[in-house]
């Protein structure tokens, strides 16, 4: 489940990207997922950016501080540049969110060679255009479902065509309804 967002995530050139969607619609997973094989390339070799995880909730400094913290434990983020993920700015106040985004855009402008990505439920940031993450396909949503029912054949077509029919994009409400 939502390997198609973490194909999606690795297809986009931007050093900058500001990934959004709805509650439950996948971000927190396949960044995780895409952060896991930025630490494998980086310990074989693949990738010479320093990997850096942070949870936009944890954030105690600003955001060039708290990098440059992370990154020093790892190597020379100069250098090497970093590639940093950072999770759920909407998890802080709305005007905490948005400056979180804003620094965020600033920090790759300033560290060429760096890489950010960020990701928020909808948030309105001046000047910053996010994209948003693609939702669960009816095959996938279908598999997800008989893989947590244990059901061969669960039929996506009746949930379709359901008043829940469009929720099933959602792979947390997937989830929900599977238990």
């Amino acid at each position: 489940v939502g390997v198609d967002a973490v194909r999606w995530l690795q297809r986009q050139p931007e050093d900058f990207l500001w990934v959004n969607g709805t509650f439950g619609a996948g971000k927190s997973l396949a960044v995780d997922r895409l952060f896991q094989q930025a630490l494998c390339d980086y310990r074989d070799g693949k990738q010479a950016r320093l990997p850096i995880f942070l949870q936009a909730k944890t954030l105690i400094r600003p955001l060039g501080e708290e990098i440059a913290t992370r990154a020093e434990e790892l190597g020379d983020f100069y250098r090497q540049g970093v590639y940093a993920v950072i999770d759920g700015a909407d998890e802080r106040t709305k005007q905490e969110g948005r400056q979180l985004v804003q620094e965020a855009a600033s920090y790759v402008r300033a560290h060429p060679g760096s890489k950010v990505l960020i990701t928020s439920t909808f948030l309105e940031v001046s000047g910053q255009q996010p994209k948003t993450l693609p939702q669960l396909s009816k095959s996938e949503a279908d598999a997800l479902l008989r893989r947590l029912t244990g059901k061969q054949a669960f039929g996506f077509s009746f949930l379709s065509d359901s008043r829940f029919g469009a929720d099933f994009s959602n792979p947390f409400f997937v989830i929900l309804y599977a238990r």
